[in-house]
This record gives structure tokens, C-alpha cells and sequence, in this order.
């Protein structure tokens, strides 16, 4: 019985494995056919499509980021101002050493 020898890989094939990594995930059939659909209307791979909805979670997680940072610095300075209100308050009615 002869066993089969195995195949060597091309070094250019592993760099080409090592730099464009797989990536599969399983989906419904109607969500296959969406993306099936939309291949065959715009020319796009799998690829072009998945890079198409990376990109817009990509702006949408910049403009979550944005907000947050904003609504930190607002709140950030409108506790400020409230405690040096608050602050120059208390010193107004502090007795003074004057007398």
C-alpha cells in the first residue's frame, strides 16, 4: 500500500496565508441571499462587502466616540462652573478677619 506524499507549500504561498488571513462565519440562508443578491447587482465579492459594512462601523464608532468625549467635556465644565458658583458662594458668606 503506497502512501500519499504530502504536497510542500510555496514559501510565497504561506506569506500570502500569513498576510490575508481567512475569516468565515455562518449565516441564515435569507441573509446569504441578500449578500448573494447584492454581489450580483454591484460586482462585489464577499470581500468588497464585508469591507463596505467594516467601514461603516468604523465612522459609526468615531461619531459614538465624539459624542461621548463631547458629553464628558460638557458635563466636565458645567460641574466646574457649578462648584466655583458654588465655591465663590461659601466665600461670600464667610466671616472675614477683619474685625
Amino acid at each position: 500500500m503506497a502512501g500519499k506524499k504530502k504536497r510542500k507549500v510555496p514559501p510565497a504561498r504561506l506569506r500570502y496565508e500569513k498576510n490575508h488571513p481567512t475569516v468565515t462565519c455562518r449565516v441564515s440562508l435569507d441573509i446569504y441571499k441578500r449578500i448573494d443578491e447584492s454581489r450580483k447587482i454591484d460586482g462585489k465579492s464577499f470581500a468588497d462587502i464585508f469591507k463596505l459594512g467594516l467601514g461603516l462601523a468604523e465612522k459609526r464608532d468615531k461619531k459614538v466616540e465624539a459624542a461621548k468625549k463631547r458629553s464628558w467635556e460638557e458635563g466636565y465644565d458645567e460641574g466646574y462652573d457649578e462648584g466655583y458658583r458654588d465655591r465663590l458662594a461659601e466665600k461670600k458668606n464667610l466671616p472675614t478677619n477683619e474685625s
